[in-house]
C-alpha cells in the first residue's frame, strides 16, 4: 500500500517533528441502508494504512474508535477535519502538513480571510472530493484545510471519489477536485479561496441541506437552528426531513428545536403540522409516535380533528395511543 518513496517521505517528516501527533481512526461494522454511506468494507484498508504510518513514524499515535455512524471509515486529524481517503500519492504531503501544523494552528491564511472567518457564526460543512493521482487536488486540499484549521465552525471531510464511488455517484461527481458546501454550492477544479469564504458568509440559511442541519443537531446546536428559523420566520424545508428521520437521535434533536419554537414562536411551530402529517403513513411506528408527540405539542383544534381520524383508522394500537396522548395535549390548551 505504502510505496518505498512514500515511506522515505514519512520518515523524513517524522524526524523533523517537535511533538507527537495524535490521530483517530473512526470505524463501524454497521452496514448502512444507504449505499452512499455504507463503506465499512474499507475498514481493514484504513487500519493497515494507519498501522503502517505509526510504524514508520514513531511520533504518530493512532487511536481506533468504533462508532455507530455508517459514514466510515474516517481518519480524524482534528476535531473538524476528517479524511474519508487514504492519503497517499499526491495527497501524502498535504496530509503530513496538516498533522504537523494543526496542533499549533500554524497554517497560514491572509489577514483579510482570517477576519472574515471570525465572523462565521453558523457551522459550515464542506465535502471535498479528491483522488490520489489528481495533480490539482493537493492545492485545493491545502486551501480548504487552511480554512478549517483557522475556523472551528468549518467542518471539512476529504473524500477519495475513486475509492468511495457510491458517495461520488450520489453527489454527481464526474471529476476532481470538487468542493460541496452544505450540499448546495459546488466548485470544480481550482477556485479562489476568497470566493468560498464569501459564499459561506452570505449563504441563505433556508437552503441548508438535511446533512448540514443534522450535523448541527449532532453538535448540540438545536437552539441555533430554532433561532435561525425564528429570525427568518420560516421552517427550513430540510428541517421537516429531520422530524421524520429514520434515526431516533436525529428526530429527538429536531423535537428539541420544535419545543423551543413552541415557547418562542408557536405559530411558526404550528406550520410544521401539515407537512409532517403527510409523512405519517410512510414511517415506522416509533417515528409515528414522535410525529404524533410533535403534533400534540404544536397543534390546534384543526390538528385535533385530523388526529381524531387516526383513532378510527387501521393504525396499530400503539399509534392510536400516541394519537390519544396528542389529542389530550391539544385539549389541555384549548
Amino acid at each position: 500500500m505504502v510505496h518505498k518513496e512514500e515511506e522515505e517521505k514519512i520518515l523524513q517528516w517524522n524526524n523533523t517533528l517537535s511533538h507527537r501527533v495524535k490521530i483517530t481512526l473512526l470505524k463501524s461494522e454497521k452496514k448502512s441502508e444507504n449505499k452512499k454511506s455504507g463503506n465499512n468494507k474499507y475498514n481493514k484498508e484504513f487500519q493497515a494504512f494507519c498501522k503502517k504510518l505509526s510504524k514508520i513514524a514513531d511520533n504518530v499515535e493512532i487511536t481506533e474508535k468504533n462508532t455507530e455512524d455508517a459514514n466510515t471509515p474516517l481518519i480524524q486529524v482534528m476535531d473538524n477535519i476528517f479524511y474519508k481517503a487514504i492519503p497517499l500519492g499526491k495527497e501524502l504531503l498535504p496530509f503530513l502538513n496538516v498533522l504537523e501544523n494543526a496542533k499549533e494552528n500554524n497554517i497560514f491564511v491572509k489577514k483579510e480571510i482570517r477576519t472574515k472567518l471570525e465572523k462565521i457564526d453558523i457551522p459550515v460543512f464542506l465535502k471535498l472530493y479528491i483522488a490520489q493521482a489528481c495533480p490539482h487536488c493537493p492545492l485545493v486540499v491545502n486551501n480548504m484545510i487552511s480554512l478549517a484549521v483557522n475556523s472551528k465552525m468549518i467542518n471539512l471531510e476529504i473524500i477519495d471519489g475513486t475509492l468511495f464511488t457510491e458517495d461520488a455517484k450520489s453527489d454527481s461527481i464526474m471529476s476532481v477536485p470538487v468542493l460541496l458546501l452544505d450540499d448546495v454550492f459546488r466548485w470544480t477544479g481550482q477556485f479562489p479561496i476568497e470566493e468560498v469564504v464569501d459564499i459561506i458568509l452570505n449563504r441563505d440559511n433556508a437552503k441548508l441541506g438535511v446533512s448540514s442541519l443534522k450535523n448541527m443537531l449532532e453538535e448540540g446546536s438545536a437552539s441555533k437552528i430554532a433561532q435561525m428559523m425564528i429570525k427568518d420566520n420560516m421552517i427550513f424545508p430540510a428541517f421537516i426531513e429531520l422530524l421524520i428521520h429514520k434515526i431516533w437521535s436525529v428526530r429527538l434533536g429536531a423535537i428539541v428545536v420544535i419545543e423551543e419554537l413552541v415557547e418562542s414562536a408557536p405559530q411558526l411551530a404550528l406550520s410544521v403540522a401539515d407537512p409532517i402529517l403527510q409523512h405519517l403513513p410512510n414511517v415506522d411506528n416509533t417515528a409515528k409516535g414522535d410525529i404524533l408527540y410533535v403534533l400534540g405539542e404544536i397543534g390546534n383544534k384543526k390538528t385535533k380533528t385530523l388526529l381524531d381520524t387516526i383513532l378510527n383508522s387501521n393504525y396499530d394500537a400503539d399509534v392510536k395511543d400516541a394519537a390519544k396522548d396528542a389529542i389530550e395535549s391539544i385539549e389541555q390548551r384549548f
